[in-house]
């Protein structure tokens, strides 16, 4: 996030398969389709020089194996446009990149609060060697609308929305600031911003009521604002709604949120928001992940991490298939029949459970037999990073 403090990445992270670029273009493109899709303006242009900033910038992040909001001049890759837009961006690092469908701040929820903010009417972005830039800061120029609004994520209406979500980023996040541990499985925040026609992106917010329901009765939530303690200037003028644990998968819930807007940063007058919405949740998040594998004649053991239970694990090689599922060690055990290539999936979830389907593959090269001893291959992919 643009101005919290920097968070640096202390031990080097081995290099992913490479991916192609995200451009400029596209990246605000997918910002720009997200906040269609949830009812909040659009149409956000894409700043040419902005992005290419933001291009130094990653560069620079990769030469310093750093994720930094600043850039030092004494450092390879130092750019004065790349620490400029590093100061009103939103970061990130990883191996997943940035697509229709993955959001690399979407678990982010001061970040992604940044990217859906109403006023942002420019921005500069992009995704180079592993590391991404947004700008949120640069321009919130936006006209305002004519009549009070409000804002939210998920929209009204939306359905199938995750049911749950571990937030991720430095240097904490919101959760953090009431009482929520890092790591926690929660439900999904739900972020709410306020607008008016005399309201300015400095404005604060001030809940004075927040209430979310499901199939069960009243969830247990905790709540945020633009005022709470190390939240202030980070997020719009708006709060954030926190279930404190998942929500039930594929069920219908409905939020009411009421605060008090004071203008110009509370040096002006104030009055009051109040809104409902509902949406409906699909499954609870998932990600699978195969962390090590050993050999020793033809068995491959395979070890895997999965948020889901019941995960299981494929080969596919030369002219054959085989699967194993993953016992409570979580190790799988397969037998290969033939040299060569072979691809492992590790996969679960999906059709029949309360998770999302997700899979992790990779390949392996088999050496003619007798010609390889038992050994064994630790993988150690960049995790994701949001600073």
């Amino acid at each position: 996030m643009c101005r919290l403090a920097v968070l640096v990445l202390a031990m080097l992270l081995l290099a992913a398969p490479a991916a192609a670029d995200v451009s400029g273009p596209e990246l605000v493109g997918y910002v720009n389709a997200a906040r269609d899709a949830n009812g909040i303006p659009a149409g956000i242009a894409e700043d040419a020089s902005n992005s290419d900033a933001c291009a130094k910038h990653n560069n620079y992040g990769h030469l310093n194996n750093v994720l930094t909001h600043s850039e030092d001049p004494l450092n390879p890759g130092y750019t004065p446009e790349g620490d400029q837009v590093a100061r009103v961006s939103v970061l990130y690092a990883g191996s997943d990149p940035w697509t229709a469908s993955h959001n690399p701040f979407e678990t982010a929820p001061i970040h992604l609060h940044q990217l859906l903010a109403p006023r942002v009417d420019r921005m500069g972005a992009s995704e180079n060697f592993g590391y991404g830039c947004a700008t949120t800061l640069a321009s919130r120029g936006r006209e305002p609308p004519g009549a009070d609004v409000t804002y939210t994520y998920p929209g009204d209406g939306r359905t199938d929305w995750p049911a749950g979500e571990v937030a991720a980023e430095g240097p904490y996040t919101p959760g953090q600031l009431v009482g929520i541990p890092a790591g926690t499985l929660t439900g999904p925040y739900l972020l709410v911003s306020f607008d008016g026609p005399d309201l300015t992106p400095f404005d604060t917010a001030r809940v004075t009521n927040a209430s979310l329901s499901g199939p069960t009765g009243l969830v247990d939530i905790a709540v945020v604002d633009n005022t709470t303690g190390g939240l202030e200037g980070f997020l719009p003028p708006g709060m954030q709604v926190i279930p404190r644990q998942p929500l039930e998968p594929r069920s219908s819930y409905t939020a009411t949120v009421s605060a008090d807007v004071t203008s110009q940063g509370g040096s002006g007058p104030s009055r009051s928001f109040d809104y409902t919405w509902s949406f409906t949740t699909g499954t609870l998040p998932n990600h699978v992940r195969i962390t090590g594998i050993e050999w020793g004649g033809r068995t491959i053991t395979v070890t895997v991490s999965s948020d889901a239970p019941n995960a299981w694990v494929d080969a596919t090689g030369p002219g054959t298939d085989t699967s194993a599922t993953v016992g409570p060690d979580g190790r799988a055990e397969l037998t290969v029949d033939a040299d060569g290539s072979w691809e492992l999936c590790a996969r679960s979830g999906g059709e029949g459970t309360s998770y999302a389907a997700a899979e992790d593959c990779t390949t392996v090269e088999l050496q003619p037999f007798g010609s390889q001893g038992p050994g064994s291959l630790t993988f150690a992919r960049p995790a994701h990073f949001v600073g």
